[in-house]
């Protein structure tokens, strides 16, 4: 194990990475923090075909002396079905899921409409090769749509890329583009959606593309039920995989 992703597990584990972000809508009744856990089941496509555990951990706020922040944890293990009848490529893959995402978002506003971001992320999935992928840059943002109901913003800045893919460490820099939207449908269910586009500086035909839709429903002050669709596109992965993967996951969240 490489000393990077010694680094990367540590600080999964006790808790460092994940901190704080704007919450969709709070009022002066709510807590200005707010953590969930939610833990459940994920299905998988892509560089592996099976049922998965899925656990996370987010915690977001908004401070108007601190500005805003966001950040949060997830992780994927399990044991692939493989298919007796399938004596292919997917056949001869390795049977265990193990992959861990954390990222942090700062925000702090620049006028009404602007802001200035920081953006760190982390990254580890054994499927597709990734021993670890650090990206860091800041960037400026616009509040392109904000109502208390709806929120959508973008961001564009420069980040730099530290990975370890297939056993080759490499690093470099990227542009980061970036898009958020935030909806309250009602008084106990909220839509986000995401997408990160991440090209290399010098070859925008070598990039990642990351993107999120999900759905909360409340069941109750403390309980509520989590659908989330999530897809990673490498444009360059590692030798014999592929470049995208896809999973629907459905979780339990409680709000600390």
């Amino acid at each position: 194990m490489g000393y990077s992703k010694k680094i990367l597990r540590v600080l999964l584990t006790i808790g460092i990475v994940p901190a704080f972000t704007v919450l969709a809508d709070a009022d002066e009744s709510e807590p200005s923090w707010a953590s969930t856990l939610n833990a459940g089941l994920t299905w998988t496509d892509g560089n592996s075909d099976s049922l998965r555990l899925n656990v996370g951990w987010l915690w977001e706020g908004e401070k108007p002396t601190l500005g805003a922040m966001r950040a949060g944890v997830t992780g994927n293990y399990g044991k692939s079905r493989p298919d007796p009848d399938d004596e292919g490529r997917r056949a001869s893959r390795e049977t265990d899921v193990e992959n861990v995402r954390a990222f942090l978002q700062a925000q702090r506003d620049l006028s009404a409409r602007t802001y200035a971001s920081f953006n760190l992320s982390a990254f580890y999935d054994g499927q597709a090769l990734v021993d670890y992928r650090f990206i860091i840059g800041p960037g400026l943002g616009a509040k392109i749509y904000n109502r208390h109901d709806v929120r959508v913003k973008i961001e564009i800045g420069p980040s730099y890329l530290i990975e370890k893919v297939d056993g080759v460490r490499d690093d470099y820099p990227v542009v980061r583009l970036a898009e958020r939207l935030d909806w309250r449908i009602s008084e106990t269910a909220r839509l986000w959606q995401e997408v990160e586009y991440l090209p290399t500086a010098d070859d925008f035909s070598d990039y990642l593309l990351l993107s999120e839709v999900g759905i909360d429903v409340a069941i109750n002050k403390r309980f509520s039920w989590q659908t989330t669709l999530q897809s990673a596109y490498d444009a360059s992965p590692a030798e014999d995989r592929e470049r995208h993967d896809l999973s629907l996951v459905a979780s339990l969240a409680y709000r600390l």
